[in-house]
Formats: C-alpha cells, sequence, structure tokens
C-alpha cells in the first residue's frame, strides 16, 4: 500500500496530476483491476506477485470499492462482513 500512496495518495483519494483509486476503482471489474496493477497502465509501472500477493489487491479493491479509505483494507486472512465494511465507510 506505501507504493500506491505515493502517487494515489495515503487514503487512495489521490494526489495532484494522479487518479483517486477510490472513485476508479468502483467503476472497474476485479479482474481488470488486478490486471492493471500487475501489468500497468500510462505512467504507473506493473507489480509483481512477489510484490504485492493476488489476496492483498483484492484486499485492498473490496476496500476502493466500498468507499473505506485504504489504510483500513483488511489483511488478506481476514474476512469483513457488509456490516463491518458498512461500519467503515
Amino acid at each position: 500500500q506505501s507504493t500506491c500512496a505515493a502517487c494515489h495518495g495515503a487514503d487512495g483519494a489521490g494526489l495532484p496530476g494522479y487518479p483517486a483509486l477510490r472513485g476508479d476503482a468502483s467503476k472497474l471489474a476485479l479482474a481488470d483491476y488486478k490486471r492493471i496493477v500487475r501489468e500497468g497502465k500510462g505512467e504507473m509501472p506493473g507489480f509483481a506477485a512477489a510484490f504485492i500477493s493476488d489476496a492483498q489487491i483484492e484486499a485492498d479493491f473490496r476496500a476502493l470499492t466500498a468507499g473505506i479509505d485504504v489504510r483500513q483494507a483488511p489483511h488478506p486472512s481476514s474476512t469483513w462482513s457488509a456490516d463491518e465494511l458498512d461500519e467503515r465507510r
């Protein structure tokens, strides 16, 4: 997440010249989001599985599409209920 935060902001809200993940991620399917993280897009480089796991990408995607701060994204080994996600919105 700290690598993403360098351009997209610590909360995923974006920085000048870089898109907000929260708004943009909700427009994508998980498969498309994963592809962008893995392969990159535009000026954004891709990130290998050794750097960020599929489970962490999925956890970040769930947090972003739920509209919660990515700093509160669940660890991939945890599962948040719909109620828990609602509490964090």
